[in-house]
C-alpha cells in the first residue's frame, strides 16, 4: 500500500480541525436561538454533542489509520471528563447566563450595520455628492458600490478607480497605476479622477512620441553601418496594445522584441522594463551594435568548426592518425565552386587521402575521399541509425478527419517539456482522468515534422505558449497546464529525493558518453534491468541517444518521471524537510503557467492514479522516418535520392504515414480511451 504523502495528511488533518470548530459553533448557535425554552435546548444540545463525538470518534479514526499506514504511533485522543462533561450535568443557570451573550452579539452587530450606514450617508452626502455625479457622467464614468463601504469608478465599462469608505466618511481611493489617496470631500476626489486623467494623457502622449521614435531607429544615419555589416532587419508593427520593433538577423529569425505597451506607456527591449525614452534608446543601440550578426547557420557552422577542431587537437586522436601514418592539416580549404569547408588528411608523402568536410550552413559533417567525392554523412556511420521507409503507407483502417478539440470536465492534459539550453530535448503529454484515476504518459518525437518545421525549434524561437497551442493542435487535445524543466533539474531535485529506482528493459550503452567515475573517464554502460541512478545518473540516462534510437530515449525519459512520482507519492511525515527543498529546486528550474498551490492539489487529487507509461507516438505506430528534403519527392525520386551520395537530404525528420496528421489524433485517443 503506498504511504500517505505529508501534505494530504496537513489537509485531511486541517479538515478535521475545520470540522470541529464547525461543530463548536453550531453547538452555541443552537444554545442562543433557543432563547427561553432551556428544556428543549437542553435536549438538542445532547442531540449535537452525540454526534460531534460520533463524528469527532470516525475522524480520529482515520486519522489513525492515515499515521499507521505512514508507521507512526497513534495519536490519543483527549476527550475530558465524560461524565462532569455531559449534558445532563451542566448548570442550567450556566446556560441561561449563556444564552444572554446572543443579545448583546446582536446589539453588537446592529450597531457596526448603522455605523456603516452612517459612513455611507457621510461618503454620498460630502465625497460622492449629487454635484459630483453629475460632473462624472459628462466625463464618461460611472460608479457603482461592491459592498455598503466599497465600490469604483469606471470608464467604458473599464475600472480606473476603486475606493473604500472609512467610518468618519471618508474614502481611501486607489486607481489602476497603483496610487492611493483619501478624500473627504467631493474636491478631492474630483482632484483624483482628474489627475487620472492627466495620467491618461500622459501616457498617450508617451506612446504617440515614442512610437515615432521607434519608428525613426532604422532609419538613423549612425545605424546605417550597423544595419548593413550585420544585415539586420528592424520593422515595427502596431496592435492593439503594443507598438512593437522585430530585430531580425538575414535568416528571417526575430532576435529580440523592442516597443512600447499602449496601456501603461512602458516601453521593454526583450524582459527588460524602461521608464523613459533615454535609458531605453541607450539600451536599445548598444544591443543592436553589440548584436552579433551572425546567422544561425553561421552560428551552427561556427560551433561545429570549433568541435571538430576541438577533436582534432586533442593527442589521443593524433596518436591514432600516427598509428595510421596519417596527418589531418587543422587549416581550412575552401572553395568558391562547392558547398564545403574541408580539413584534409593526407599521408607521409603528403598525397590528399579524404577530408572531413563541413556542409556550409547546415552544420552536418561528412568523409569525403581524395577526390572530394561523399562517402558517408557521419549521421550515417552509427549502427543503429534508422533507415528511411519508402513504404510509409498506413496498415491500419480507414480513419476520417477529427478537427475538434477533444475536452471533459473529468479529464486533462498536461504538457510537460524537458529542454536544455532553450531546446526542447523530450515532450510529454501527460492526461489524467479523475473518472477512472488513471494518468497516461504520451512521448512525442521532437523531431516531428509540423507546419514545415521541427516540433522542437517552435520552443527554442517562440516559447513554451506556443509549444503549447502548436501540440494541442497536432494532437487535438486540449491543454490548459503546462511545464518547461530544464533537464538540469534532474540532478538537483533527484538528489533531494535521496536517488530514484528504475528498471531498464535493455542495455545502455553509449561510447560517445563519456563520463568521469571517481576521477576516472570511461563511456555509459548499464546493464539491462533495476539500477538505483542519483540525480547526474538519471541525467544521462534520460539524454543518452547515441546506442539507442529516441523512441527508447522517450521510454527512459518515461521511466525517470514515474520514479519522481513514485518518490513523492510515498513521502510521509518525516520527508517534510526533503519536500520543500524539492519544490524549491522545482520551481528554480521550471517555467509554467500552473501555481504552487494548484500543483500540489493536483498532486494530491491525482495521487492515487494508475500511471501508466511507454506510450511513444513512433514508428512502430502512426509515424514514419525521413529527411525534410526527401518526404516532398515521390518514392522513385526518394530511392534515386537515396543512392546519390552527392545528394543533401536535409534534416532527419519524423512524419505521420501517408502525411495524414489525422492518424495521430486518433493514436491518441486511442491511448487516453482505454
Amino acid at each position: 500500500m503506498k504511504r500517505i504523502p505529508i501534505f494530504l495528511f496537513i489537509v485531511l488533518t486541517s479538515g478535521i480541525l475545520a470540522f470541529l470548530l464547525y461543530q463548536n459553533l453550531t453547538f452555541k448557535k443552537e444554545l442562543d436561538r433557543l432563547g427561553t425554552t432551556v428544556t428543549g435546548g437542553l435536549e438538542q444540545t445532547r442531540t449535537q454533542m452525540d454526534r460531534a463525538t460520533e463524528n469527532l470518534n470516525l475522524l480520529a479514526g482515520g486519522t489513525n489509520q492515515m499515521r499507521l499506514q505512514n508507521g507512526l504511533p497513534p495519536l490519543a485522543f483527549d476527550y475530558g471528563d465524560e461524565s462532569a462533561a455531559a449534558p445532563e450535568e451542566l448548570d442550567p443557570e450556566l446556560i441561561r447566563e449563556k444564552q444572554k451573550d446572543v443579545f448583546y452579539e446582536a446589539l453588537d452587530y446592529l450597531i457596526q450595520v448603522n455605523g456603516d450606514y452612517d459612513a455611507r450617508a457621510s461618503f454620498e452626502a460630502n465625497v460622492l455628492t449629487e454635484a459630483l455625479q453629475r460632473w462624472l457622467t459628462t466625463q464618461n464614468v460611472s460608479w457603482r458600490f461592491t459592498s455598503t463601504l466599497s465600490g469604483n469608478l469606471s470608464r467604458d465599462g473599464m475600472k480606473i478607480i476603486d475606493f473604500t469608505i472609512n467610518d468618519d466618511g471618508s474614502a481611501d481611493l486607489k486607481d489602476v497605476y497603483d496610487r492611493e489617496t483619501s478624500a473627504a470631500n467631493a474636491g478631492e476626489l474630483t482632484e483624483f479622477v482628474k489627475n487620472y486623467d492627466k495620467k491618461q494623457k500622459e501616457i498617450r502622449d508617451h506612446v504617440a512620441l515614442w512610437s515615432a521614435n521607434l519608428d525613426a531607429i532604422p532609419r538613423r544615419s549612425d545605424l546605417q553601418q550597423t544595419i548593413k555589416d550585420k544585415e539586420l532587419s528592424l520593422r515595427t508593427e502596431d496592435s492593439d496594445n503594443r507598438h512593437e520593433m522585430l530585430i531580425r538577423l538575414s535568416d528571417w529569425i526575430v532576435k529580440e522584441k523592442a516597443g512600447v505597451i499602449k496601456d501603461t506607456g512602458e516601453l521593454y527591449l526583450g524582459n527588460a522594463s524602461y521608464g523613459d525614452w533615454d535609458s531605453f534608446e541607450s539600451d536599445l543601440l548598444a544591443y543592436l551594435k553589440g548584436l552579433d550578426g551572425r546567422t544561425d547557420r553561421q552560428v551552427r557552422d561556427d560551433e561545429v568548426k570549433a568541435f571538430l577542431l576541438s577533436v582534432i587537437g586533442e593527442k589521443a586522436f593524433s596518436d591514432y592518425l600516427d598509428q595510421h601514418d596519417l596527418v589531418l592539416s587543422p587549416e581550412i580549404r575552401e572553395s568558391e565552386d562547392t558547398d564545403y569547408f574541408n580539413w584534409d588528411f593526407t599521408d607521409k608523402e603528403g598525397k590528399r587521402m579524404g577530408s572531413f568536410a563541413l556542409l556550409k550552413g547546415m552544420g552536418e559533417i561528412y568523409l569525403l575521399d581524395g577526390d572530394d567525392v561523399v562517402l558517408r554523412s557521419f549521421r550515417t556511420l552509427t549502427e543503429n541509425h534508422v533507415t528511411v521507409d519508402l513504404d510509409n503507407s498506413w496498415k491500419g483502417g480507414e480513419v476520417g478527419v477529427i478537427s475538434d478539440v477533444y475536452s471533459s470536465a473529468e479529464e486533462e492534459t498536461y504538457l510537460v517539456v524537458g529542454s536544455h539550453e532553450k531546446n526542447a530535448d523530450t515532450i510529454i503529454l501527460v492526461h489524467v482522468n479523475s473518472r477512472n484515476d488513471t494518468i497516461k504518459m504520451i512521448s512525442i518525437p521532437r523531431d516531428l515534422w509540423f507546419k514545415n518545421r521541427k516540433l522542437n525549434s517552435v520552443y527554442r524561437y517562440y516559447g513554451i505558449d506556443a509549444l503549447a497551442a502548436d501540440v494541442s493542435e497536432l494532437t487535438g487535445l486540449e491543454i490548459s497546464k503546462y511545464m518547461a524543466i530544464d533537464m538540469y533539474a534532474f540532478v538537483d531535485v533527484i538528489n533531494i529525493l535521496g536517488g530514484i529506482d528504475i528498471v531498464l528493459e535493455e542495455p545502455l550503452a553509449d561510447p560517445t558518453y563519456h563520463i568521469k567515475e571517481n576521477g576516472v573517464w570511461t563511456t555509459l554502460d548499464y546493464s539491462a534491468g533495476p539500477i538505483h541512478l542519483d540525480g547526474l545518473g538519471a541525467l544521462r540516462v534520460a539524454r543518452s541517444r547515441h546506442s539507442t534510437n529516441d523512441y527508447s530515449r522517450s521510454r527512459r525519459q518515461q521511466l525517470i518521471i514515474e520514479a519522481i512520482f513514485a518518490k513523492l507519492t510515498g513521502m510521509g511525515l518525516s520527508d517534510m524537510d526533503k519536500l520543500t527543498d524539492f519544490v524549491k529546486a522545482a520551481v528554480k528550474y521550471t517555467e509554467t503557467n500552473i501555481s504552487p498551490g494548484t500543483l500540489l492539489m493536483d498532486v494530491v487529487k491525482y495521487k492515487n492514479g494508475n500511471l501508466e507509461s511507454r506510450n511513444v507516438i513512433d514508428a512502430t505506430n502512426v509515424l514514419y522516418e525521413s529527411y525534410s528534403n526527401l518526404y516532398r519527392l515521390s518514392k522513385e525520386e526518394q530511392a534515386a535520392a537515396l543512392a546519390d551520395d552527392n545528394y543533401y537530404l536535409g534534416a532527419w525528420i519524423v512524419l505521420p504515414r501517408d502525411n495524414n496528421y489525422n492518424l495521430i489524433k486518433w493514436h491518441i485517443r486511442e491511448i487516453i480511451s482505454k
